[in-house]
Parts: structure tokens; C-alpha cells; sequence
């Protein structure tokens, strides 16, 4: 009896001893990853963690807009340059004007590693994700076609839609129907960018409603994205991918379908060069490519366009005098009784909703959390005096 109990007291002691080294080689990568960096730059200026694993992810409860408000009062507290802990990663927050022109153009940061693997399951070696060496040749070769003669070629095409437009709060005004502006105008926009763009022929999304599966994936992936940007790796890690799979599944067997159906038909984009032809003809460019500029102008064009333009709207139905003085220019400038839309020559005379669409713009950011940047060697912040080690996200919020 006494030789069963020595050995299991041997037994539990070698298991008891296995606990402990595995509780000793797990704990060093914890206080390698979360530990350590917090306690070496504990004296930058900078909100405290609440703890050494999720740092200040606390202050984020992912309720829409919570993000901008949190940092802005982080600013106000912690000065114009500050650091915030997202569980394993540290960002740099910068908004002073010179700090931002010195990450942006004098150094030229690229954008994170984060930024470029999350946001490349969407737009895989397109504009918005490929390294800054081969980011300048590519916006040029794009830009380049960007000129008076394509746009106005596009501005044709956007009139069936915005006359659709046009009926639908036609018909709201006449019944007293509440209707989701930005709903409505997100399925205007998509219907601009895929007729005028792309000559896609996908059936009317605006009176589709809920029934076109086009708007929700791309919501889906937006949402997805913005989440796995946040928490990258450990979301990708612990929580299901499976919507954005589906959602990235769909949107590009949708954009195969249109670039083999400009390959089928090469006049399906009416008269002249769209989007899409400019993107196919690209020196080198894979149908892998052009799916994923496609998809970046989908998802990215038709949301800032449709969320600014809904801002725009609401500020003004706050604002009466604002919006009898942008109906007056409208009138003034741009009705004409023999045309369907206005004409585009007379974009360029009206100077004062200009100034509302920008107005909105600087209120309404539509940037989500800016742009994320990452120092490649230690980098001096020549107006906060501070300095940034290598590796380090820098955000530039669109504040």
C-alpha cells in the first residue's frame, strides 16, 4: 500500500512538474509580446492599459462612431502625438499637421503589415495594397486616363440611375413614406459605379432592394475587414472568417462574371474606355488583379460617395438656409429644361455646394479609422520631439 501511494505521489509529481514548465515557456511569450513593450514604453504620452493582455481595447465597445470619439478624447488629454495598446499592438497616434506631412511625404511610411494582409483578401494586388515602389507607377497609369474627356464620357451614363433616383423620393414625397436615405444612396452609387464604370448589366440594385445579394456582401466585408484590421491576427486567429470568405467568394465570382463578359463582348462598356478597360489594359495585369481593383472601387468608392453624400443631406435639412442658398445655384446653374440630368460643364460653376460637399467632408470623415502607416526604422517625430521605434503602427486619423 505504501509503495502504490509513493508512486502515485511520484505520478502527480511529475505531472505537477510538467504544468509548471509548460506554464514557464507559455508565459514567455506573454510577457515577450504583452508584457515587456507595455512596461518599456510606459513613459510615452498615452492613455494607461487597463491590463497587460488587452491593453486599451476596453475603451472600444464597437458601437458605430464610439471609435473617433475615443480618440479624440484621448487627445484632448494626451496631447496631439499618443500611443494606445490594442491588446498585443501598439499605435502611434499622430495629428499634428507637421507630423502627419512628415510620416505621409517626407518619409513616406508604408501602411502596415496589418492593413496590407487584411484588406489584400479583398483587394489583392490592387492599388490600396501593393508596396509603395510599384504604387506610384500604378496610380499613374490609372490617373492618367482620369482626364475631362473619360469623366465626361461617364457623366452620360449616371442619368438612368439618378432619374430612378429621383422617382423613388418622388413617389416618398407624394405618400409621406419614410425612407433610409443611406440605404437609397448607397444603391445609387452602386448603380452609377457599375453602369459607368464597369458597363456591368446586374439588373437594377436600386429597386431590387434587400433581394440583390450585392449590397450586403459588400457590407459584410466591410465590417469584417474593419474588425480584423483592429484586432489583427489574434481575429483571424480565434473568430470565424466564414462571412468574409462567403461575402469575398461572391464578390469575385460577381467581378469574373463582368471582366468575362467585357472578353465576350468588348463593346458592352458603351462608347469608349471605362474603368475596367483601363484596369485590363494595364502592362501585365491578371484577371487576379483586375477582380481586385474591382472589388476596391466597389466597395470602397460606393461607400465614402454614398455616406458623405447622406451626411450632406442631413445637414442640410438642419440647416434651411444652407439648403435654399444650394437650390438657388441649382437652379441658377444647372437646371436645364431640354436635358434629363444636369450637364457637366456646369459641375464646375457651382462653387457653393462645392464648399457644402466639402464642408461635409470635413465633418463626416468617411475614412473610417484614417490610414495606418508603419515606421521602417526608428523614426524622429520632429514636432512632438518623440521618437517612434521600427515596426511601430502609426494612425493618422481622418481628424
Amino acid at each position: 500500500a505504501n509503495s502504490s501511494l509513493l508512486g502515485m505521489f511520484s505520478i502527480l509529481a511529475v505531472l505537477a512538474g510538467a504544468l509548471l514548465l509548460f506554464l514557464l515557456f507559455a508565459s514567455i511569450p506573454i510577457l515577450y509580446f504583452l508584457v515587456l513593450p507595455k512596461l518599456r514604453d510606459r513613459n510615452f504620452p498615452g492613455p494607461h492599459y487597463h491590463s497587460f493582455f488587452w491593453g486599451n481595447a476596453g475603451d472600444f465597445s464597437g458601437r458605430p462612431g464610439e471609435y473617433m470619439v475615443v480618440m479624440e478624447r484621448y487627445r484632448e488629454r494626451y496631447g496631439k502625438t499618443l500611443q494606445m495598446w490594442l491588446i498585443h499592438r501598439r499605435v502611434v497616434q499622430v495629428t499634428d499637421p507637421e507630423g502627419i506631412k512628415y510620416i505621409l511625404h517626407t518619409k513616406a511610411l508604408p501602411k502596415t503589415d496589418a492593413f496590407n494582409k487584411v484588406v489584400g483578401v479583398l483587394g489583392r494586388d490592387g492599388l490600396v495594397t501593393i508596396p509603395n515602389e510599384r504604387h506610384q507607377a500604378q496610380r499613374r497609369a490609372i490617373v492618367g486616363r482620369f482626364n475631362d474627356d473619360f469623366l465626361h464620357s461617364l457623366h452620360g451614363f449616371a442619368g438612368q440611375a439618378l432619374k430612378e433616383f429621383s422617382a423613388t423620393l418622388g413617389k416618398a414625397a407624394e405618400t409621406g413614406e419614410i425612407v433610409d436615405m443611406d440605404d437609397l444612396l448607397t444603391r445609387l452609387t452602386l448603380d452609377v459605379i457599375l453602369r459607368c464604370a464597369f458597363g456591368a448589366k446586374v439588373g437594377n440594385i436600386q429597386s431590387a432592394g434587400d433581394k440583390h445579394p450585392l449590397p450586403a456582401a459588400i457590407t459584410v466585408a466591410l465590417e469584417e475587414i474593419y474588425q480584423n484590421v483592429v484586432l489583427h491576427p489574434l481575429r483571424e486567429i480565434f473568430v470565424s472568417q466564414k462571412p468574409l470568405r462567403t461575402a469575398n467568394a461572391y464578390l469575385s465570382e460577381f467581378c469574373q462574371e463582368i471582366i468575362d463578359e467585357r472578353r465576350r463582348n468588348p463593346n458592352s462598356g458603351g462608347n469608349g474606355d471605362d474603368l475596367l478597360d483601363i484596369f485590363m489594359n494595364i502592362p501585365g495585369a491578371t484577371d487576379e488583379y483586375v477582380i481586385g481593383e474591382v472589388i476596391t472601387f466597389l466597395v470602397a468608392g460606393h461607400d465614402t460617395t454614398s455616406h458623405t453624400l447622406a451626411f450632406m443631406f442631413y445637414q442640410l435639412s438642419m440647416h434651411p438656409g444652407i439648403k435654399q442658398k444650394v437650390l438657388v445655384e441649382i437652379d441658377n446653374e444647372m437646371v436645364d429644361p431640354n436635358q434629363t440630368i444636369p450637364a457637366f460643364e456646369s459641375i464646375a460653376r457651382v462653387s457653393y455646394i462645392r464648399a457644402v460637399w466639402k464642408e461635409t467632408l470635413r465633418l463626416h470623415p468617411v475614412t473610417a479609422t484614417g490610414t495606418l502607416r508603419t515606421a521602417t526604422e526608428d523614426t524622429y517625430l520632429p514636432a512632438s520631439k518623440l521618437m517612434v521605434e521600427k515596426g511601430t503602427d502609426i494612425s493618422i486619423p481622418p481628424y
